[in-house]
């Protein structure tokens, strides 16, 4: 690991082979490699997106078996490692405040079918350093994907007493990986969090520089027509949480600074209920036109059942194929579900009715009279779905409006499939309505409690 001045020392065996320069990528460096004024303290295996990192060598060398072997000026590393621990000693040990600040320029794309999302973002740097001492932080951005400087400035201002302020101005394109959760799709709420891990907290300590140090940028953040970036309810469109990493978390025990920025993303549904719910709802409808032809002639209504049942079905494939595989069932999944059973139950009642008129010896009245009922049996049952999903999508509306469902922040519960219920009974705790508890322990509490609470029963 990194030693108090923020640099460590390789540790590799010098080689007789010939040595061959090659320029050394940042994206590739292994875990003990000097970059920035610090090595990757993140474990051999962790090599994802950079910045503010200088690679100080550019030398590797290669062995006639196609093994390379990296060779690191030692006496640049010294040279550079005393500085850093001169340094440090003048700031009586304290680890080096870096300024930290984020603006969201754009939020250009989240796909749901990749679980990835694509931030165009101005990120804001500013530290102090002894003259000459040409110090970079160490920034290791954990569930980028893919990465693009766009720009990339550095300010050093003299101050005298032999101190330079650095101020750092990059800009920034980035593809983030993120779990998210579409059980409720589309009436979805993403919480999309980048997380950054830096050097040892004995060496770096990250504060706001601004306040608030996250914010989205006052021209407007062009995004996807069918996203929005709403608050927490803090009022912050962009959450930072400065912190550090656990100690169980490394070998050795070390601890490391942690930023964790988060964006609230509203999925605007209108597209979805305009070309894929209105659709679905009026071709049930029409289903139970099927009534108004003839018990005996089944041809006809079953014509009627299956040119619907397979317009559904096909839109449920074209829906399916904009998500990935998932191992559950979203709210959408469910509506044309219940469409598809409801038209193959129109289409199965034709045929039991028929075959009772043609084996039974009713009077054709006493048919027309049950195929009557029948009509109103499925009539009654499609209200009552319309019913649930107009409840439930109101129930959701208000839920995300109460901005509830930002408190919960990055852990172990950053993913927990929600009950599908649970906005309708988050609806009615609001207005009021009480249970009863059957837990002891964890009594349902008079006020609503916040929905990461483990007292909670109504997490949205």
């Amino acid at each position: 690991m990194s030693d108090a001045s923020g640099r460590g020392s390789a540790t590799r065996a010098d080689s007789p082979l010939e040595e061959e320069a090659v320029p050394l990528d940042p994206q590739i460096l292994p875990s003990d490699e000097v970059v920035g004024g610090g090595r990757n303290p993140h474990g051999p295996n962790a090599v994802p997106p950079m910045t503010g990192t200088k690679p100080k060598v550019v030398s590797r060398t290669r062995s006639v078996l196609g093994q390379g072997i990296e060779q690191q000026d030692a006496e640049a590393v010294a040279a550079q490692d005393k500085k850093l621990e001169d340094s440090k000693q003048k700031r009586g040990g304290e680890p080096r405040e870096i300024q930290f600040a984020i603006t969201v320029m754009q939020l250009q794309d989240i796909a749901d079918a990749h679980q990835v999302y694509t931030l165009t973002f101005y990120l804001q740097l500013k530290w102090k350093e002894d003259c000459g001492e040409n110090f970079t932080p160490y920034l290791e951005w954990r569930n980028a994907t893919t990465w693009e400087n766009k720009s990339d400035d550095v300010k050093r201002v003299d101050l005298g007493n032999g101190l330079n302020e650095v101020t750092r101005r990059s800009t920034i394109t980035a593809t983030f990986a993120e779990r998210l959760e579409l059980e409720h799709f589309p009436f979805d709420y993403q919480k999309l969090h980048v997380k950054l891990v830096s050097d040892s907290i004995n060496n770096l300590k990250f504060v706001p520089l601004r306040n608030p140090p996250g914010k989205i940028d006052d021209k407007g953040v062009g995004m996807v027509p069918h996203w929005k970036l709403d608050v927490d309810v803090d009022g912050a469109n962009v959450s930072v949480d400065f912190g550090e990493t656990a100690a169980k978390d490394s070998a050795s025990g070390e601890q490391y600074c942690q930023i964790m920025i988060r964006l609230f993303a509203v999925r605007i549904a209108g597209n979805y209920l305009y070309n894929v719910f209105l659709p679905a709802f009026l071709m049930t409808m029409v289903g139970l036109t099927q009534f108004g032809v003839p018990v005996d002639n089944l041809a006809d209504r079953q014509s009627i059942n299956l040119a619907l049942l397979l317009t559904v079905v096909g839109l449920k494939f074209s829906v399916a194929s904009e998500l990935p595989r998932l191992p559950y069932t979203t709210v959408l999944d469910n509506y044309l579900l219940i469409v598809i059973a409801f038209l193959c139950f129109l289409a199965l009642q034709s045929f039991v009715v028929r075959e009772f008129s043609k084996r039974s010896s009713f009077e054709p009245e006493v048919i027309a009279d049950i195929d009557e009922t029948m009509f109103w049996l499925m009539f009654t049952l499609f209200v009552s779905h319309q019913l649930h999903f107009f409840a439930s999508y109101y129930a959701r509306t208000k839920m995300i409006a109460s901005r509830d469902w930002t408190r919960e922040r990055w852990g172990a519960q950053v993913y927990r499939k929600k009950h599908r219920n649970s906005d309708i009974l988050w609806l009615l705790h609001s207005w009021g309505w009480r249970r009863i508890s059957t837990d002891p322990v964890h009594p349902v509490s008079d006020e609503i409690s916040p929905p990461n609470s483990p007292h909670s029963r109504l997490h949205p």
